[in-house]
């Protein structure tokens, strides 16, 4: 695969985003498909020397990366059973930010 047209940028909060009217809405989600991809997140991490969240994605900052013990203890507040505490979570931010 020849990413080398890719150039190294800000990948924001590591997140991958996609206007709610896209010109062409196809070609947004193939893009996104493929930038999710193992091997395109391969790429992007030697590139940008950044790590992936896919486990079969070597790290590119290796100091940086979740150790198993670390991952242990993240918490999917996109599982169902974990809605409360996200729901929690966004109400305290936004408590937090009121008045700003």
């Amino acid at each position: 695969m020849n990413t080398g047209a890719i150039m190294p940028t800000s990948s924001g909060n590591s997140s991958v985003a996609m206007f709610s009217s896209p010109a062409h809405p196809n070609a947004a989600k193939v893009f996104a498909n493929w930038l999710l991809s193992q091997q395109a997140q391969a790429d992007w991490t030697k590139l940008n020397s950044d790590n992936s969240r896919r486990l079969d994605v070597p790290p590119g900052d290796p100091k940086a990366a979740l150790s198993p013990d670390r991952q242990a203890k993240y918490v999917n507040f996109v599982a169902e059973a974990n809605q409360p505490d996200f729901d929690a979570a966004v109400q305290l931010g936004l408590k937090s930010m009121a008045g700003h």
